[in-house]
C-alpha cells in the first residue's frame, strides 16, 4: 500500500507539473498575440496619415528621411531641425502597446465596462487602462463646444451625489435636497443628438441657465421643459417657443405619453453609465460627460463608434506622458487608489 500510494503521488507530481508548464506556456501565446505591435496593417494605417507641416514648429518646410526600425515614415524639419513621425505630439506618440489594442479597449469603454474590467480582459496593468481614459478624455475635451440643438430641444436637470470625500455634513448628517453635496447635469435632447454639461452650483439660477443651455440650443427653436423658472431667461434672449409642463403631472402619465421623456430617457442612460464607473472622481464628471455624449451622439454601432474616436484621436494633437498623468499634483484624482474608492 506504501508503495502505491508513492506511485500516485509521483504521479500526481508529473499531472501537476505538466499542467502548470501548459497553462504557463498557453497564457504566454494569448499574451503574445494580443500585444504583437508589428503588424503590417498598423505600419500601414500610420503611414497612410497625410503629414504637411511639422508638428513641432508647424512648418510646412518638412522632407522624408526614410523609416524606422518598425517601417514607421520619418520626416524631418528643416526649420526646427527635429525628426518626427505621424504619430508625434498624439496620443499614441512613442506608445509602447499596439495600437490595435486600443480597438478592444474602446470597444469594453463603449459597452459601458468598468476600466479595471477592461483592463483585466485585456491583461494590461489597471494603470494603463486609467492613463489611456485620461488620454480620451484629452482628445474629447472641447466635443460638446460645437453642438447645436435645434427644432423641438427638451432640456432637464438631473442630480448626481458628490464622492464622500468632499461631501458636507451637518452635525454628522448628510444634507438634504438640492443641497452642495450635489452635482447639477443640464441635458439637453432634439432630433437624437444631446449634450450634458455640470452646473458650478447645485441650484441652478437664471444666469447660469443661459449661461450653460443658451449657447446650445439655435434661435428660434421650440423649448420643451418642466416650468423651470431658470429657464424663462432662455425663451427671451434665443427668441425661442415655450413648451412648459408641470413636472408633478407628467410624471403621472406613460412613457408613450410622457412629453418629457426622451429627456428622462437619456437621465437614466446616463446615471447607469456613471454607476457602471462606480468610485469615479466626480470632479472630473464633465469628462465623463463628453465620452457618454460621444458615445450617444456618433450613429452606428460600437465598431462605428471605435472607428470614429481613432479617428479624432490620430488628429488630435497632444502627446501625453504616463509620468505627467500619474504625477504628485494628480495623484487624488487620477491614482487607482482614488479611482476605486467612493
Amino acid at each position: 500500500m506504501i508503495n502505491k500510494s508513492l506511485g500516485e503521488l509521483s504521479e500526481f507530481k508529473d499531472i501537476q507539473s505538466s499542467l502548470l508548464n501548459f497553462q504557463k506556456t498557453a497564457m504566454q501565446i494569448w499574451f503574445d498575440q494580443k500585444h504583437y505591435s508589428k503588424i503590417v496593417e498598423e505600419r500601414t494605417l500610420i503611414n497612410s496619415k497625410t503629414i504637411s507641416s511639422c508638428p513641432r514648429c508647424g512648418s510646412n518646410d518638412i522632407t522624408k528621411k526614410g523609416l524606422d526600425k518598425n517601417g514607421i515614415q520619418r520626416y524631418f524639419c528643416t526649420s526646427c531641425n527635429h525628426y518626427f513621425n505621424p504619430l508625434t505630439n498624439t496620443i499614441f506618440d512613442c506608445h509602447k502597446i499596439a495600437i490595435k489594442e486600443w480597438i478592444q479597449f474602446l470597444l469594453s469603454v463603449f459597452s459601458y465596462v468598468a476600466i479595471s474590467s477592461t483592463s483585466c480582459l485585456n491583461r494590461n496593468e489597471r494603470t494603463t487602462g486609467f492613463y489611456w481614459l485620461d488620454k480620451m478624455f484629452r482628445v474629447l475635451k472641447s466635443y460638446q463646444k460645437e453642438i447645436v440643438l435645434s427644432g423641438n430641444v427638451l432640456i432637464d436637470e438631473t442630480y448626481v451625489s458628490k464622492n464622500k470625500r468632499d461631501q458636507i455634513l451637518n452635525k454628522k448628517k448628510k444634507l438634504r435636497g438640492i443641497s452642495r453635496n450635489k452635482i447639477c447635469i443640464c441635458v439637453g435632447v432634439a432630433n437624437k443628438k444631446i449634450f450634458a454639461i455640470v452646473s458650478p452650483k447645485s441650484r441652478l439660477t437664471s444666469r447660469l441657465s443661459f449661461n450653460i443651455y443658451g449657447k446650445h440650443i439655435k434661435n428660434n427653436s421650440t423649448l420643451i421643459h418642466d416650468k423651470e423658472r431658470s429657464h424663462k431667461i432662455l425663451i427671451k434672449k434665443n427668441c425661442l417657443h415655450d413648451k412648459s409642463f408641470y413636472a408633478a403631472e407628467v410624471k403621472k402619465l406613460p412613457n408613450s405619453k410622457n412629453p418629457l421623456y426622451p429627456v428622462n430617457k437619456v437621465h437614466s442612460f446616463l446615471k447607469r453609465f456613471l454607476n457602471n464607473h462606480k468610485g469615479l472622481d466626480k470632479n472630473k464628471i464633465q469628462d465623463w460627460l463628453n465620452l457618454f455624449c460621444f458615445i450617444w451622439n456618433t450613429p452606428g454601432d460600437k465598431d462605428d463608434k471605435t472607428l470614429e474616436f481613432l479617428k479624432l484621436a490620430l488628429s488630435f494633437k497632444n502627446r501625453t506622458k504616463y509620468r505627467e498623468v500619474y504625477s504628485k499634483k494628480n495623484e487624488k484624482s487620477l491614482s487607482v487608489g482614488a479611482m476605486c474608492k467612493n
